[in-house]
């Protein structure tokens, strides 16, 4: 353990980290100065908002520590001469940040500036040089390739903040445990639904609905009115929504509750009859060409039983549509017969009758094959 920033840190190395940064040839070119000719750094620690506390914080950091190392690999091209690795910094046993390490082979002036550019993009703002030390010399117990030094930046341009880093040797006793594994906030291990919830609920996916916020307070007034405002006022919200989710979608998945092809079916569901809907292949139930669209629509059915039971537990008043469809068999198939003929992109089905688990199950089945 030593002092960063003001503050005590146990620095944790996966092996893969560990070994990049004692990689023999590093250490060598490392060893004048610490820097190569320019002055630029070989090795670098990164970390977001080490004082942003809680799991929402940590997993704000892991997304960053994600989008940096995408874009360093992307960066990397043919070259190869980029490498990342994940650095962890406890605190505390319950206090554990989660960082990227990043190292270059060439130390290239421009690779450097790209590299700082990107961590600026992600919000890194912590930021450490790492040093292999030579431990007969430089008054740190331990063996061959187990000492570093650690020297923290200015976040902006990565120049040195103090003359002199802390010392740290490797605890060979952890070695065996892995950080992310042992760790409840990393582990990417799922054995109980609430963790699973929590996770997505805090940070990977945003929920949307529509109408969005903008124009809620608007709904009682337009669904008294005729079909086509109605529908109008509708689909102005999901244009509104889209521009939130083009801006949220480029760092975190989106999940939608209701969009256009809610809108669409029951516009044609309420204007149409059993005999003039519209069908299938119609240009009704095409896409519009000027809106977001998503990468996966799940259309959830039930049987009308199932429905109003769970419209009961609910709560809360009925919509002028919800007390249509409890009333109108007719008007039910229609609707289902619209969401069904929506294409580019099509709705895929799920009976969501049965339990939630089950629910989450069969739509994680229709996520994965879009991988």
């Amino acid at each position: 353990m030593s002092r960063l920033i003001d503050r005590r840190f146990t620095v944790v190395l996966p092996d893969k980290t560990f070994n990049l940064v004692h990689d023999e040839s590093a250490a060598l070119r490392s060893s004048s100065n610490e820097k190569d000719d320019n002055g630029t750094e070989r090795f670098v620690f990164g970390f977001k908002d080490l004082d942003n506390s809680g799991d929402e914080g940590d997993l704000k950091s892991a997304v960053a520590v994600y989008n940096v190392s995408r874009d360093v690999n992307a960066l990397n091209g043919e070259k190869g001469d980029l490498h990342i690795a994940s650095v962890f910094l406890r605190e505390s046993e319950s206090r554990i940040h989660r960082g990227v390490a990043v190292s270059t082979e060439t130390g290239d002036v421009q690779n450097i500036s790209k590299l700082r550019e990107i961590c600026h993009k992600y919000g890194i703002n912590t930021v450490f040089r790492a040093t292999p030390i030579n431990t007969a010399v430089d008054n740190c117990e331990g063996a061959k390739n187990e000492c570093m030094r650690v020297t923290p930046l200015n976040s902006e341009n990565w120049t040195t903040l103090h003359d002199k880093g802390d010392n740290f040797r490797r605890d060979s006793t952890q070695q065996s445990r892995s950080v992310v594994i042992e760790n409840k906030k990393f582990c990417p291990v799922f054995q109980d639904l609430p963790r699973a919830r929590y996770i997505i609920e805090k940070l990977s996916a945003k929920r949307f609905s529509t109408p969005p916020p903008q124009t809620q307070h608007l709904r009682k007034h337009f669904d008294d009115l005729p079909e086509i405002i109605r529908r109008a006022y509708y689909a102005l919200g999901n244009y509104i929504v889209a521009v939130d989710i083009l801006k949220t979608c480029q760092e975190k998945a989106v999940i939608m509750d209701r969009y256009w092809h809610s809108t669409t079916a029951y516009g044609i569901a309420n204007e149409t009859s059993s005999t003039d809907i519209p069908q299938e292949g119609h240009w009704a139930y095409d896409w519009p060409a000027d809106l977001l669209t998503p990468d996966l629509v799940l259309f959830l059915s039930v049987s009308e039983e199932i429905r109003q039971i769970r419209m009961k537990g609910r709560g809360g008043e009925s919509t002028l549509e919800e007390k249509h469809l409890k009333k109108d068999r007719l008007f039910r198939e229609r609707l289902y017969l619209a969401y069904k003929r929506m294409r580019n992109p099509k709705c895929t089905e799920i009976d969501a009758s049965g339990s939630m688990e089950k629910v989450l199950e069969l739509a994680r089945e229709e996520i994965n094959k879009l991988n």
